[in-house]
């Protein structure tokens, strides 16, 4: 039970709502197949949501993760140009067993932890230019896999 202590039942209170809300507006007898995603969706998110909630944060400190993170961020961007089809001159989903999902939006989230790992060591020389030139490299390569999508959406 310690581990719930932890949690924000404020934030989750509405976050239940709002998903209940949402699976009952697209509720329909004639597409239960849309129904049934939205459930297994929100399944999924709740259990991403309580693994990350009971994961400690200072693992995410790590180089050896980070490197990991940056290289997964990467690898889905590139797949994505691969694998995704073509939807109106745009590639920006990957679909699997059915579900699509955009590695856009996980490349957010892994760039932001990038580059604040890169910077909370640098946290002192942080305007040297050698600094920014490599944050903007680290930017770079996310924004040349988006715009080859072309997913400005994004």
């Amino acid at each position: 039970m310690t581990a719930f202590k932890k949690i924000d039942f404020w934030l989750l209170v509405p976050a239940f709502f709002l998903s209940v809300f949402g699976i009952l507006t697209i509720f329909s007898p004639d597409n239960s197949t849309l129904y049934l995603k939205q459930i297994l969706s929100v399944f999924l998110g709740v259990l991403a949501f309580l693994v990350l909630s009971n994961t400690d944060p200072h693992k995410l400190k790590s180089k050896k993760i980070i490197w990991i993170l940056l290289f997964v961020g990467i690898a889905l961007l590139a797949l994505t140009l691969v694998l995704a089809p073509d939807v109106k001159g745009s590639r920006n989903r990957i679909y699997i067993a059915g579900f699509a999902f955009q590695a856009s939006e996980f490349a957010k989230v892994i760039l932001a932890l990038v580059l604040a790992k890169y910077f909370s060591k640098r946290h002192i020389e942080i305007a040297n230019v050698k600094h920014i030139i490599i944050s903007f490299a680290y930017t770079g390569i996310f924004v040349v896999l988006i715009l080859l999508q072309p997913d400005l959406g994004v």
